[in-house]
């Protein structure tokens, strides 16, 4: 959802979409995702008293360049060009560690059993630019075994 800028740090906003499937996804895959968006138990402070709230967050968090591992089995399989960078829409952020990526989503049925499914749905193709032709967001995948 972002190029690095060449921070200190190095990171990139990251997407994980709902993509489920044995083959390697294709281009067309992404660009019609949804990204997944998970439920979520907040506590918060309301009159003075904590209570929890669910809300649907998601799943596009800070991937840091300095915690990536040579050995991961992640493929560059294309680029998409998007509108802008992604804009954190929250006070905070959050970020995952490259292991999340291959734990997320073949956990994500256990995960809306404890926790709910979302309501809400958001699609990857809001953010590309039409045409998407002269691709500019990197696209990698992970081969999973379903």
């Amino acid at each position: 959802m972002t190029d690095e800028k060449q921070t200190e740090i190095g990171g990139n906003f990251i997407a994980i979409t709902t993509i489920e499937q044995k083959h390697q996804p294709k281009i067309e895959d992404f660009i019609n995702a949804e990204i997944l968006i998970q439920r979520i138990k907040k506590s918060i402070v309301k009159d003075n008293k904590i209570i929890e709230q669910w809300f649907e967050d998601e799943q596009i968090a800070l991937f840091f360049a300095s915690s990536f591992k040579k050995d991961f089995n992640i493929e560059v399989i294309g680029n998409l060009k998007i509108h802008n960078d992604y804009q954190i829409k929250r006070n905070s952020f959050f970020g995952f560690p490259w292991e999340s990526l291959f734990t997320i989503i073949p956990h994500r049925e256990n995960y809306e059993k404890v926790n709910g499914a979302a309501k809400s749905n958001l699609k990857i193709s809001k953010f590309i630019k039409k045409p998407c032709i002269n691709f500019n967001q990197s696209i990698a995948t992970k081969k999973f075994n379903f």
